[in-house]
């Protein structure tokens, strides 16, 4: 983590080492940092507390990307599917099908590799060279 308060030098505030395979994506608030990985898992990082690590969200495949917005998670994984996760209980709160396969075999999901979040919107892109737009109200 670094700290910018003088953007002229910044320097190097904490190194948050968790993971055990490299990391593809990051999410950053106010007190909190995400960090996706090929671990098949993303951790949850408080950036105010004594205790930085607050935990895993546990994924059944590589995790490409992940997105945060209050308390609320979006990772985008290997398996095709969008998960949307409780930052407050570290729970996966409903999976969304990103990818519904293709049309010469429609049991292959195709990887989601980026999603964003932003005010009721949940926007994901993958393999197939189209985005897709969703509601994210729980």
């Amino acid at each position: 983590m670094w700290s910018l308060a003088d953007a002229a030098v910044p320097f190097c505030v904490a190194v948050f080492a968790q993971h055990t395979g490299p990391i593809w994506s990051v999410a950053l608030s106010d007190d909190m940092a995400l960090s996706a990985s090929n671990d098949m898992s993303v951790c949850v990082w408080h950036l105010k507390a004594a205790k930085h690590y607050l935990g895993q969200l546990a994924h059944p495949s590589w995790v490409y990307s992940v997105s945060m917005q209050r308390d609320v998670a979006a990772t985008g994984c290997g398996d095709g599917n969008v998960r949307l996760w409780s930052l407050a209980t570290l729970s996966c709160l409903r999976v969304l099908n990103h990818s519904a396969g293709t049309v010469d075999n429609p049991y292959l999901q195709s990887p989601v590799y980026n999603v964003r979040m932003h005010g009721g919107l949940l926007v994901s892109g993958g393999k197939e060279s189209y985005v897709k737009v969703c509601s994210a109200s729980l």
